[in-house]
């Protein structure tokens, strides 16, 4: 997953579930490494939070990387994941889906992902992924194809487009919450301003998405893409999709509003 802003979380509701639920939910999120995803996504907007600053106040504050903790606290952030697949499980079974990734070749592409994100964090690595991806969609069209097929499958680029317009919207109202914004602003002129970020969004999360998956599952030959493929077009596939991307994308909304608020914190400090 990819969001155009990074992240914080503010706490959410949480349903009430059964026992058994409630213990068929924790083994889902164990072998999916979804504690590990959120910690990895916390040390990438702590990683960044210096450039945001930057760009939205000229500078980094004194107080600004003890206000990023807080923000990026990250047991709220575990607390809002888990009550975002809490809610989106609800009155659905997530067995299936934690079968599959028990299996070998499961428990082998949760692992490749996480690798794959953690070595984007630095830019060079990033940059060298890209530049592979590009390779391969010239040297093996039909790979490059397979990839494609599954972020169709996935619908990754309109899910990480979504939730990239979302995380921004929050931002600035974060920051019209925070008096940084003009108050004559109307929401329909805000939005506007938000949606004309859309075709930047999406070729971002275009080129982004192209040089993850192809470093991600490069180690995978061509009969495990399909497996997964296969397994990600069936009802638990897509419940699992849906399950990581609205639960973090609550969180990436959470968060963003944080950051607006912070920067229109500071920013109205300046102006003092």
């Amino acid at each position: 997953m990819k969001s155009f802003l990074t992240f914080t979380v503010a706490a959410t509701l949480s349903w009430p579930v059964s026992a058994q639920t409630a213990s068929d939910i924790a083994k889902l999120s164990d072998v999916l490494a979804l504690p590990r995803i959120v910690e990895i996504m916390r040390e990438e907007g702590l990683a960044r939070s210096d450039a945001l600053a930057q760009n939205m106040l000229g500078g980094v504050p004194a107080e600004w990387a003890d206000v990023m903790q807080q923000v990026y606290d990250l047991d709220r952030m575990q607390d809002s994941m888990q009550a975002g697949v809490e809610r989106v499980l609800e009155g659905q079974d997530p067995a299936p889906i934690t079968a599959f990734f028990s299996t070998d070749l499961g428990a082998r592409i949760i692992s490749l992902e996480l690798s794959a994100r953690e070595a984007f964090m630095d830019e060079e690595i990033e940059a060298m992924a890209e530049e592979y991806s590009q390779t391969l969609a010239a040297e093996d069209p039909a790979r490059h194809a397979l990839l494609q097929e599954f972020i169709d499958a996935n619908d990754l680029i309109e899910s990480n487009v979504i939730g990239g317009l979302n995380s921004n919207l929050a931002f600035f109202q974060g920051l019209a919450e925070g008096g940084m914004l003009d108050p004559d602003l109307t929401q329909d002129e805000l939005l506007r301003q938000i949606y004309a970020q859309e075709p930047e969004i999406r070729a971002d999360t275009t080129i982004w998405l192209d040089a993850f998956l192809a470093m991600a599952y490069r180690p995978l030959s061509d009969d495990d893409m399909a497996l997964y493929l296969d397994f990600s077009k069936t009802d638990h596939g897509q419940l699992m999709n849906k399950v990581v991307f609205e639960a973090f994308d609550e969180m990436f909304a959470d968060i963003s509003r944080g950051l607006g608020l912070a920067v229109a914190s500071f920013g109205a400090t300046e102006e003092l």
